[in-house]
Order: C-alpha cells, then sequence, then structure tokens
C-alpha cells in the first residue's frame, strides 16, 4: 500500500472518531434528558393521580351523604308505623289505606308501605298495584328468608334489597321487627313494618345519574349474606378501573359507592402531549449538545491549525515561539540551562527530487517522531517549516548532559527507514546555543543556533556543533 493511501486511510480514522464522538454525545444527551422527562413525567402523573382520586374521593363523600339521607328521612317511616301498631288493638292500624295515602303524599321516594303479621304480608298502601304482595311469607321465600331472619334476630330497622318485588319493579325494602307483649307481659314477635323505595328514585334524588354526565362509571354494590359476594344494587354499565369507593351506612346494613373516571384515570391527551413535548426537548437539547460538540471539536482543529504542524503533529513555529519565552523565564527562575537546537535533514531536497514528495514527508514524520522519543516531555520539538525544526531542551546543569541527548538523536534518526520498498538513511545537523552562556535575548539565541547548524553542515552534517564550545 502507497504511503498517501496509508495517509488517506488514517485520515478517514480520525473523521470517524470524530463523528462517532459526535454521536455520542447526541445520544448521551438525548438519552439523559429523554430519562429525566421521563422521570419528571411519571412523577407528575403519580401526582396529578392523587390529585383526581382526591376529588373523586370527596365527591363520593357527597353522594354517600345525599343516598343516606334520603334513605334514612324515608325508612324512619317504619317508626311511626311501629308505634301505631302498638296502640292499635290486636296489632290493627285503623284506616291503613288513609294513612298510606298520607305518608306517600308526605314522602315521594316511598312507593309503597306495608304490614307483615308473622312475616306474611296482609295489608299493602296502594292496594292496586301491589296486590300479588298480598299473602306473601317472607320467611318462606329464599331470596329473603336470610335477611328476614337477621332484621328479627336483630330487633331494629334493617334496609335490604335491592329485590323484584312480586308485584313488578326493584326496590330496597325497609323493615322493622315490631315486638307486643302478651297477656304476661312478655315481648313477642308479632311481625315486620315495612317501607319500599325505587333504587333509581333514590339515585335519581342524589342525582347520582349525574356522574356519567360528568365523565365517570358509577357501581352501588352491597356484600350479599346468602353467598358473602358482590351484589350490584345499581351501575352505570362497564367495569370500573381502580374505582374510588365510599361506604353508605344505612340502618342495620352497610352499602358501597364506587366512582371511577370513564376514560381512566390517566388522561392520556395531556400524556401524550406531555411525551411529545419530553420526546422534543430531549431531541433538542441533544442538538444543542451536538452543535456545542461540534464548536468545540472545530475549535480544536482551529487551534491544531494554528499552533501544530499537520504533516508531524508537532507544534509550530508560532507555538515555538510563545513557549520559547516561557522556558526562558522559567530556566531564569530555576537557574538551569536551556539549549536551544535548530535541526535541518541533511540533502532532504535530493530525497524529496528522488523519490517524491510523498515519501519526503514520510521522512519528515519519522525523523520528527523518533526526535520526539528522545527528549523529555517537559522539552519541546517544533517544525519551523520545510524541514527545518528547533528544539527546546531544558532542565540541564552542564553541556555534557545536553551533548548526551543530541548524541542520542543524532543515532536515532540515523537508523534506516523502509518506505514503499526503498530503504534510506536519514541524518541531521544541529545547531546549539546555550542560554544562560551565550546570552539572554530570544533573536540573538536563535541567531546563534542558526550559526552553529551552518557550521554543522559545513563540518560535514550528521553532527551538531554549539555556538561557542568554550
Amino acid at each position: 500500500m502507497f504511503r498517501h493511501e496509508e495517509r488517506k486511510i488514517a485520515e478517514n480514522k480520525e473523521e470517524g472518531k470524530k463523528e462517532n464522538y459526535l454521536r455520542f454525545v447526541y445520544m448521551l444527551s438525548f438519552t439523559i434528558t429523554l430519562t429525566i422527562s421521563t422521570l419528571f413525567i411519571i412523577n407528575s402523573e403519580k401526582n396529578n393521580l392523587i390529585v383526581r382520586r382526591a376529588h373523586v374521593s370527596r365527591m363520593i363523600d357527597t353522594y354517600v351523604r345525599d343516598i343516606e339521607n334520603i334513605i334514612n328521612s324515608n325508612v324512619a317511616v317504619n317508626y311511626s308505623l311501629n308505634m301505631l301498631i302498638h296502640e292499635g288493638e290486636q296489632g290493627q292500624i285503623d284506616d291503613f289505606d288513609e294513612l298510606g295515602k298520607q305518608v306517600l303524599s308526605l314522602y315521594p321516594n316511598i312507593k309503597n308501605i306495608s304490614l307483615a303479621p308473622n312475616g306474611v304480608v296482609q295489608q299493602i298502601y296502594p292496594y292496586e298495584e301491589n296486590r300479588s304482595a298480598i299473602g306473601h311469607d317472607l320467611f318462606s321465600d329464599k331470596d329473603r328468608i336470610t335477611e328476614s331472619i337477621l332484621t328479627r334476630k336483630s330487633g331494629v330497622l334493617t334496609v335490604s334489597g335491592p329485590y323484584q318485588l312480586i308485584q313488578g319493579g326493584y326496590s330496597i325494602l325497609a323493615r322493622f321487627p315490631v315486638m307486643l307483649k302478651d297477656d304476661s307481659g312478655k315481648e313477642e314477635f308479632w311481625g315486620f313494618t315495612g317501607v319500599a323505595m325505587y333504587v333509581d328514585d333514590i339515585l335519581h334524588e342524589a342525582k347520582v345519574d349525574e356522574l356519567i354526565g360528568r365523565g365517570y362509571d358509577y357501581e352501588l354494590w352491597k356484600i350479599n349474606p346468602d353467598t358473602n359476594k358482590k351484589y350490584i344494587i345499581s351501575s352505570s354499565g362497564p367495569d370500573l378501573v381502580e374505582p374510588e369507593t365510599g361506604e353508605i351506612i344505612v340502618p342495620n346494613n352497610k352499602w358501597n359507592l364506587s366512582v371511577s373516571p370513564s376514560n381512566g384515570w390517566v388522561k392520556k391527551r395531556n400524556l401524550y402531549i406531555k411525551s411529545i413535548a419530553a420526546l422534543l426537548l430531549s431531541l433538542f437539547i441533544g442538538m444543542f449538545f451536538w452543535l456545542f460538540a461540534k464548536l468545540k471539536v472545530s475549535k480544536e482543529e482551529l487551534e491544531g491549525i494554528a499552533f501544530f504542524d499537520r504533516l508531524t503533529g508537532l507544534p509550530n513555529r508560532r507555538l515555538f515561539f510563545e513557549e520559547f519565552d516561557r522556558m526562558l523565564e522559567k530556566s531564569a527562575k530555576q537557574g538551569k540551562l536551556l539549549a536551544v537546537c535548530y535541526m535541518d535533514l541533511d540533502n532532504f531536497k535530493i530525497i524529496n527530487d528522488t523519490y517524491g514528495h510523498a515519501m519526503g514527508d514520510e521522512i519528515l514524520k519519522e525523523v520528527s517522531g523518533r526526535c520526539k522519543s528522545v527528549i523529555a516531555k517537559s522539552d519541546m520539538m517544533a517544525r519551523i517549516g520545510g524541514d527545518e525544526f528547533a528544539f527546546l531542551i531544558y532542565g540541564w546543569k552542564s553541556k555534557e548532559e545536553i551533548k548526551d541527548i543530541l548524541d542520542e538523536i543524532i543515532f536515532r534518526v540515523s537508523e534506516p527507514v523502509t518506505l514503499d520498498k526503498s530503504s534510506l538513511i536519514p541524518s541531521v545537523s544541529i545547531g546549539v546555543t546555550v542560554f544562560p552562556y551565550d546570552n539572554n535575548n530570544v533573536d540573538i539565541l536563535l541567531n546563534n543556533a542558526d550559526t552553529a547548524l551552518y557550521e554543522a553542515k559545513k563540518a560535514g552534517k550528521n553532527q551538531y556543533k554549539f555556538y561557542n564550545d568554550n
């Protein structure tokens, strides 16, 4: 493979590294921003969920109180019926129909009132639409026997149901177990008073059906005492998703009102907007850091062009003179020697003319690499131009120590170089001046080194000469 091809490959690799670096910066900033945005959205949605659930819970509390008030205010009629039975003869209520008429006019949510001596319905108002209930034995009805027995044993007003009425429709029944004293003064179970209310009327009165219009679904339910399973009294239709639930305390029983948003707890539209915003923000931040990294790389490239030689990677003339002033000042403060060296490749023009400029460039790179491997990191080597190089060798106490370094450079450079099947033995000539022996002025020191270089070439090349050997 030709050297120019190798150089092209090396340049492509360097460009590839830059592209990979920029891609890494973009992906890293994009990923970090997207991760932070995602965590923010998750936390935001959690807080929104807490707020929404708290709102629904407060809303449920309002409906629960309304339902309890409606039921309790209506079923309390049973206490009046119980009192009238105690006052009547043999548990009879005179003018029951007239009483029923007055009760229903005062309590429009009550659909009927009934008397059931020994658990068998004997009187009911209104009669015509409920006549089929006459003679119904509550203790023989498999759907009502459990709650009837519990009501009788508890001795307190109990709301049960909903039931499909014998006379049609679904209602809840509030029954009160009436106890009368016999001739011996012992209390015995007389039977039940009853008040029936339609579930739909109760929910309508409490405006529960407005939940649907507000974007919520609901279920009114209880635990069936016969099966110990959930029994839905009324619902808006679809199954609820992780609902909030409030307890409705009714006489000697407990119901539950569960509510959840019809479209779920998460507002998808808001979530989509947040997600898109997070993605756009991540793209923008990623692009911003990509541009920032691009500018940084471009700045480094410009600095490289401004201060470094592109062929050898060595500092150029501009950086050399900046460092010269600094190292001169440092040597003066620390009282150490600073060797200022000029170096030329011997017969470089012949190499270029014979083997071509591409070969010449490779020789320059090879020689600069060998020289750099000899000098210390605290020293400096620069390409001044063409085949001219300069050294600043710092920190030595005697010329002898400097000579050891120069000898090593001459030796290392003179090792054979094989390029494209051609073998060459390069050589260099070096001129040296030493601060503070020779002078302390930059221009004079450089001129001294150039003079010493001329003497080295004049003496036969492939060697070094000091400006002042004394």
